[in-house]
């Protein structure tokens, strides 16, 4: 049977990150056989993209985010964003790694009596004072990862389910009290994945990483919360 979804996410691409690039991924996947409206933070003033005949995206005016490049905010404006979807009436709701724009979306389809799924891709308590770029007073560390567990507790409980993609962040969620969880790892679309040893020979060549040798590969972000620093010391480690 195919559905309506409606998509929240407070962060997209152009910007790069994790949860950026898996909505990007799924939401080409769902739209093959589902009706798919995104919500996501944009430049400019509230508009609609149609991407395809199956796909749409609300671009939802937002803000720079002062303390962490490339990341935006998306305004706080929750009778738009209720009235938009009471007239597309989606089927489900799924907010991913809700903040702003996916709190309102939550609240919104609680309202409207629409059944909600929240994704938790990310350990908000060590991830917030990340996101200031650890210029947080230390002073202040305890009492933000306190409040950013307060948050996860009262966000995530509004949705009738949340999935997590690791069992590490739902044994995290269920510490919290919390009995709505459900592990649900992310799909990875294998053939971004495919190369062959033409292409495999000439990284290698391009990279000057002598044939047969193992190469320790870290494949991610260059960010603050990576903590590369401590990779590089396990890579000269090992």
């Amino acid at each position: 049977m195919a559905l309506k979804i409606a998509l929240f996410t407070d962060t997209c691409l152009p910007q790069i990150n994790g949860v950026a690039v898996y909505i990007s991924d799924v939401i080409k996947v769902l739209s093959k056989e589902h009706e798919v409206v995104l919500f996501a933070p944009g430049e400019g003033r509230l508009r609609m993209e149609r991407v395809s005949p199956r796909l749409r995206i609300w671009w939802i005016p937002s803000s720079p985010f002062p303390f962490y490049e490339g990341y935006r905010i998306a305004s706080l404006d929750y009778r738009k964003i209720s009235n938009r979807l009471k007239k597309e009436k989606p089927d489900v709701v799924h907010a991913h790694a809700p903040i702003n724009l996916g709190l309102q979306g939550i609240v919104a389809a609680k309202s409207k009596k629409i059944p909600t799924v929240a994704t938790y891709h990310t350990h908000y308590p060590e991830y917030v004072p990340h996101l200031l770029s650890g210029k947080l007073p230390s002073v202040l560390r305890h009492a933000t990862v306190l409040s950013a567990k307060s948050f996860v507790k009262h966000t995530f409980g509004m949705a009738d389910v949340v999935t997590a993609p690791t069992e590490e962040l739902v044994a995290e969620l269920c510490s919290y009290g919390m009995d709505n969880v459900v592990h649900l790892p992310n799909g990875i679309d294998l053939a971004k994945l495919e190369c062959t040893k033409k292409d495999v020979m000439a990284f290698r060549k391009a990279h000057r990483i002598p044939t047969g040798k193992k190469v320790v590969l870290y494949l991610g972000r260059i960010s603050f919360e990576k903590r590369l620093d401590r990779l590089l010391e396990a890579f000269k480690s090992i």
